[in-house]
């Protein structure tokens, strides 16, 4: 019985031995990467769609809603004394190769944006990123990979509506 375990134990010692070995491989190649900056996935087409919508504020105090879908962390919104009272003035800048910007009114007091993905293919995506990423590990880099979606969007408002507003 006592052969077993140490044999058992010697065993156990190499497996420890050699999992720090690869750990410590492991850790040298991934802090010897270098950054290799943002990188752009896919085909990018950007342009801009420009518009207006007129909202009426409800007569109850309530707000007007505005609903941006996906687009919050992109929306950059502007005061401006030049834009009319009750108008939304909008400046979307999108990749028109992956998505397709809609403006829409429900009534006086709901507005938003949809953006619906077009030619989305899941497999073709993941493709380009894995051969981008292998490429730059060959490379001893690494990157922060994004495809380009919707790069901004301006909403125009007057600095007297700020107060019947409401960004969802």
């Amino acid at each position: 019985m006592k052969q077993y375990r140490k044999l058992l134990a010697g065993i156990f010692a190499g497996g420890v031995l050699i999992s720090g070995i690869g750990a410590g491989i492991g850790c040298v190649e991934f802090f010897s990467l270098d950054y290799a900056g943002e990188r752009t996935v896919g085909e990018t087409e950007m342009t801009v769609m420009e518009g207006e919508m007129s909202f009426t504020p409800p007569s109850d105090g309530g707000t007007v809603d505005v609903y941006m879908d996906y687009g919050q962390p992109y929306l950059n919104l502007v005061w401006d004394d030049s834009v009319p009272e009750n108008t939304l003035h909008y400046s979307i800048e999108y990749n028109k190769k992956r998505v397709a910007p809609e403006a829409w009114q429900e009534d006086a007091e709901t507005l938003g944006f949809y953006f619906p993905y077009i030619n989305y293919d899941e497999v073709r995506d993941v493709m380009e990123f894995r051969d981008i990423i292998l490429d730059d590990l060959k490379e001893h880099k690494i990157g922060s990979y994004r495809q380009k979606d919707i790069e901004s969007i301006d909403l125009y408002l007057n600095p007297k509506d700020r107060e019947e507003i409401e960004i969802w």
